[in-house]
């Protein structure tokens, strides 16, 4: 059971992660005309998104991530504040319905029956010294560096060049397309990634083995606020190849968010603790 709870939770905190990161391709609220100036650089993009979401740093979540490993598809809120930042989601999974609950250096899972007992939510806390808590503080660690749009366009600058900027719609709405393609050992190799993260990346390469280069699909609305993100990528896991692929959308940028943790007394502690 413990297998089954520690499997579940890496795969939902994974894709917190990968929210945060693609959050230079949240969608939001597209209107307008698109920028009269391109940017011809992803740190002139970061800088034009950074405008918008310091004051607009809610934001609600759509997103639909496939592997191997099944199907997640499901929705959420942020409130994108640093290392301040909270997130919800709640997704479909190949195991049932998770919900989850990132806020602080917690993060709360609420699992179906099977992998819980007297309480409905379990608790991994990111200062914990065991197996779990190591793995999601290096999770949380790249969340709060991440969560803001603009801060995570900065992350991959270093690493990354625009490949193409092409006028497209989200929803309707005018928006900018934006292909971005990412160095991925320049990457690891920025002060970006946490020691932690770096840590976690560099021991799953025992099992795992990541892609020269990653591509990024950006949309960016004509108010500058990202709109929707794609990322597909190929894997090496144990000698298989993994292909994943993550679809994300935005909206509502600035609206009003509600996240907050489960009650205590329907908190419990990781299976196996």
């Amino acid at each position: 059971m413990r297998r089954i709870a520690l499997g579940a939770l890496g795969v939902v905190a994974g894709v917190a992660v990968l929210t945060a990161c693609g959050s230079s391709n949240v969608p939001g609220q597209a209107t307008g005309q698109a920028p009269a100036v391109q940017p011809k650089s992803v740190t002139d993009l970061a800088h034009l998104v950074s405008l918008q979401t310091s004051t607009k740093h809610t934001v609600h979540i759509q997103f639909d991530a496939k592997s191997s490993a099944g199907s997640f598809t499901g929705t959420g809120q942020a409130d994108l504040a640093g290392a301040a930042s909270k997130m919800a989601l709640t997704m479909q999974s190949p195991i049932g319905e998770l919900d989850m609950v990132l806020t602080g250096s917690a993060l709360y899972l609420k699992a179906p029956a099977a992998l819980h007992s007297a309480k409905p939510w379990v608790k991994v806390d990111a200062n914990g010294t065991d197996e779990a808590s190591k793995a999601v503080a290096a999770l949380v660690s790249q969340e709060q560096q991440t969560a803001d749009p603009s801060q995570a366009l900065q992350q991959i600058a270093s690493a990354g060049k625009i490949d193409q900027a092409t006028p497209d719609q989200v929803n309707g709405q005018p928006a900018t397309r934006y292909v971005i393609t990412v160095n991925t050992q320049k990457l690891l190799n920025s002060n970006f990634i946490s020691p932690q993260m770096r840590q976690l990346l560099e021991s799953a390469q025992n099992v795992s083995k990541l892609p020269p280069s990653l591509t990024y699909d950006v949309w960016i609305s004509s108010d500058n606020l990202p709109a929707k993100m794609d990322l597909t990528e190929d894997l090496t896991v144990r000698g298989n190849a993994v292909h994943v692929s993550v679809d994300m959308t935005y909206s509502d940028w600035g609206a009003p968010v509600s996240i907050t943790a489960p009650p205590a007394d329907q908190v419990g502690p990781l299976p196996g603790h």
